[in-house]
C-alpha cells in the first residue's frame, strides 16, 4: 500500500500548527534557479489551518511551501479545498531591488545596484564568485540591515565564494527574476526553507550544480536511456523556428556613446541567418576593453540561452 506523505501546517512565526495526509491529489514543484508551486486537494481538513500565509513542509524543511490562495467548491453535496502557493522561494517575489541609498554610490554606479561595485571614481571592476553576487542582490531586496525594509526571521549562510565568476547589476526589478537571472548566468542555485528549532527562522542558501553527465567520475551518474531501462520512449525533434545566430548586444550608454558589439554563432547562414537583440547588464563605469569583454560575454550566453546545444 502506497504510503502518503504527511502535511505539516506552520504559522508564519513557523510555529507547528497541525499534521495531515487526508488529501486526495498533492503536487509539489521545487525549482533550483526560480520559484516553485504546489496545489493540495482535500475535503476534510480544518479550516482555520490552511490560512493565506500559512507554511506547508512535505517530508523535510526543502520541500516547503507558502499558501497564497484557496479555493472552496460545493458539488454533489461534497465539499473540495483547493490550496495553492508557492515555494518560500517565492517570498522574493515581493521584494524589489533598490539603488544604492548613498548617493555618492549611486552617482558612482550609474544609479544602479552593482555587485561588485565602485567606491571610489578610479575603482576597478573586478569580477566576483556567483555565490557572493546572489547572497548580496538578496540582502537588497530583503532589507538586510535596514530596519524599515527588514525581512523578519531570516538569516543568510556564510558567503564562501563559490560559483563562476560575473558582475551584474539592476534597479526596481523583482528580486526573483534577478536572482533567476544570475542564477541561470552562473549555474548556481538558491532557496529559502526554514530551520525549525527552539526559535526557528528563516534561512537563505545558494546551491551549486551537481555535475551527473556520464563523462565525469566524480558524482554518480544520472543518464536517460532505454538501454538502462530509464526511458519508455523517445521522441526526438529537430526545430529551428527560434534559432539565432548572430547576438547585438548593447550596454550601458546613451545615443552615440553607448557601447556596443556583436558576435555571430557557426551554425547557419544566408536564408537561415536569424539575429537577436541582447542587452548587458554589466557596469557602465569600467573600461572600454571591459565593457566589449562583458559585452562578448552576455551576447554569447544570450544565443546559447536562445538556441540550446544544437
Amino acid at each position: 500500500m502506497m504510503k502518503y506523505p504527511k502535511l505539516r501546517i506552520l504559522s508564519p512565526l513557523l510555529e507547528l500548527l497541525g499534521v495531515f495526509d487526508n488529501y486526495t491529489s498533492l503536487r509539489h514543484k521545487r525549482s533550483w534557479q526560480g520559484v516553485g508551486e504546489f496545489e493540495i486537494h482535500t475535503s476534510a481538513i480544518d479550516p482555520n489551518l490552511i490560512k493565506i500565509g500559512n507554511l506547508i513542509m512535505i517530508d523535510n524543511v526543502h520541500k516547503n511551501g507558502i499558501i497564497t490562495a484557496v479555493k472552496s467548491s460545493f458539488s454533489g453535496g461534497k465539499r473540495d479545498l483547493t490550496v495553492t502557493g508557492t515555494t518560500l522561494n517565492g517570498l522574493a517575489a515581493r521584494r524589489i531591488v533598490l539603488p544604492f541609498a548613498n548617493d555618492n554610490l549611486n552617482r558612482l554606479n550609474g544609479g544602479y545596484f552593482c555587485i561588485p561595485y565602485k567606491q571610489k571614481e578610479d575603482d576597478a571592476i573586478e569580477p566576483l564568485p556567483a555565490e557572493t553576487i546572489i547572497k548580496g542582490f538578496a540582502k537588497n531586496g530583503f532589507g538586510f540591515g535596514n530596519s524599515s525594509r527588514n525581512f523578519p526571521n531570516l538569516a543568510f549562510e556564510v558567503d564562501q565564494g563559490r560559483g563562476n565568476k560575473s558582475v551584474w547589476m539592476s534597479r526596481y526589478e523583482q528580486l526573483d527574476s534577478v536572482l533567476q537571472a544570475i542564477s541561470e548566468y552562473c549555474d548556481m542555485g538558491w532557496e529559502v526553507y526554514p530551520v525549525l528549532n527552539n526559535e526557528p527562522y528563516l534561512i537563505f542558501s545558494v546551491i551549486p550544480g551537481v555535475d551527473r553527465s556520464s563523462k565525469q567520475r566524480e558524482n554518480s551518474r544520472v543518464i536517460i536511456s532505454r538501454e538502462f531501462g530509464s526511458a519508455a520512449d523517445i521522441t526526438y525533434t529537430v526545430d529551428v523556428s527560434g534559432y539565432k545566430n548572430v547576438a547585438y548586444a548593447g550596454g550601458i550608454g546613451e545615443n552615440a556613446d553607448r557601447v556596443a558589439g556583436s558576435l555571430k554563432a557557426p551554425h547557419f547562414a544566408g536564408f537561415l541567418a536569424s539575429a537577436l537583440r541582447a542587452s548587458s547588464r554589466k557596469p557602465a563605469k569600467c573600461n572600454t576593453m571591459r565593457k566589449i569583454s562583458f559585452l562578448r560575454k552576455d551576447g554569447s550566453y544570450q544565443l546559447t540561452s536562445q538556441n540550446g546545444s544544437f
